[in-house]
């Protein structure tokens, strides 16, 4: 690794969608966003698992159920709505560039949402087949080769290259 960098650094980076250099201020405001965070979440978790301590004599599958996609959906609904607001309102997220440098900007960008849809469309064409061979006992070349399931996952991986490009269009800050 680079000098003054270390492995929690890049994962808060990636995390909290820091980009350029990960200065004093990047990280005090991502070790305030990630405090604020634990504390956003750790009633939520508290109320979800005394919920499951009541409910989980009558039906142990369902409560395990409920208890798990209720803290994911709590996480992702919640907090990472949080960190994404508030990693936004602190400009963490912004990326500055200057008028000479746009250009290699938007190929830069262009590049980054066609490899993130390659990878998406082959990362859901490899998960369909698969979830296809465990929940419906199609063997896996059968599953590979079905029109659906190709279709499926190059309209998903154009999707996600858009709303990578996109993102990463509005984080652009110009200056002169």
């Amino acid at each position: 690794m680079e000098k003054g960098k270390n492995f929690r650094d890049n994962i808060f980076k990636h995390w909290f969608g820091v980009s350029g250099e990960f200065d004093e201020y990047k990280h005090q405001e991502v070790n305030r966003i990630a405090a604020n965070a634990f504390i956003l979440y750790f009633p939520g978790m508290l109320l979800s698992l005394v919920a499951a301590g009541i409910f989980a004599v009558k039906d142990p599958e369902m409560t395990l159920a409920v208890l798990l996609l209720g803290q994911l959906g709590y996480f992702v609904l919640v907090v990472c709505t949080y960190i994404m607001f508030a990693s936004r309102r602190a400009h963490l997220t912004d990326n500055e560039i200057d008028a000479n440098t746009s250009k290699q900007a938007y190929h830069r960008i262009i590049r980054k949402g066609l490899s993130t849809g390659v990878y998406f469309a082959l990362f859901m064409y490899l998960e369909q087949a698969v979830m296809n061979l465990w929940f419906d006992g199609t063997s896996l070349t059968q599953s590979l080769t079905q029109s659906h399931v190709i279709w499926v996952a190059i309209w998903s991986g154009v999707g996600m290259g858009i709303v990578i490009g996109i993102q990463e269009v509005i984080r652009l800050r110009k200056f002169r």
